[in-house]
């Protein structure tokens, strides 16, 4: 769980204003037009915002991933982007609908770092959420992913609803620990591990539930940092 809290003395603000450059923006807004993800790039970093309507729901909240051989935190720029509108069927082995249909605005944007390598950050708004990912179609080698950056900047002043991660051993992470029930937002988890997905939070009347999607046999399975207060 990491987060941003831009809350700054007006003498900080008057220092850095000339050294700080104005963010850049680009957004997908959901069929519906309900729901926003906007991604925004200054000096150098990546951030998105989730908006219901004109309500923040996730504010300024970062964006980033290292490699074992490139790091796309900072010192970013963006290439180029592209939107297209999304329309899928597919089916489910089990539950209560076998066959479904996502409807969504796709926005892909490629970026640089300062090496010239590439990643794409896929963003999508649908009428019931908002998602995004990160592609690695730039990059020909084996690597390793060595640190994630991406937060999520949920108001803390609300409840969770989280299970513990977990510390490794023979039969754990396992996901059979119980969830904490309505714990304050950016409590610590029981031991160092942190928290694991999904993870469930209510925070100025809205409800927001963040889980991992779409990972294939080669991407690692992420959790919520351990001391993640702020984010």
């Amino acid at each position: 769980m990491k987060r941003n809290l831009y809350l700054f003395f007006l003498l900080t603000i008057i220092v850095l204003k000339s050294f700080s450059q104005p963010p850049q923006t680009w957004s997908v807004k959901s069929p519906n037009k309900n729901n926003t993800l906007v991604l925004s790039l200054q000096n150098g970093h990546l951030y998105y915002t989730v908006l219901f309507g004109s309500e923040v729901v996730i504010p300024h909240s970062s964006l980033g991933i290292e490699t074992s051989i490139d790091n796309f935190n900072v010192d970013m720029r963006i290439l180029s982007s592209k939107k297209e509108s999304i329309n899928e069927t597919y089916s489910l082995a089990a539950g209560k609908r076998k066959v479904n249909t996502a409807r969504a605005n796709e926005m892909i944007i490629t970026v640089a770092n300062e090496k010239n390598s590439t990643i794409e950050l896929m963003l999508r708004a649908y009428d019931d959420g908002v998602a995004f990912s990160y592609g690695f179609t730039g990059i020909k080698q084996s690597f390793t992913i060595v640190k994630e950056y991406t937060n999520f900047s949920i108001p803390t002043k609300g409840t969770a609803w989280l299970q513990s991660y977990g510390l490794p051993a023979e039969w754990a992470p396992a996901y059979e620990a119980g969830y904490s029930l309505g714990a304050p937002i950016g409590e610590n988890a029981p031991d160092t591990s942190g928290w694991c997905f999904p993870a469930l939070f209510n925070s100025k009347n809205n409800w927001i539930l963040i889980t991992e999607a779409g990972l294939d046999k080669n991407f690692y399975g992420s959790h919520l940092a351990q001391g993640s207060r702020d984010g």
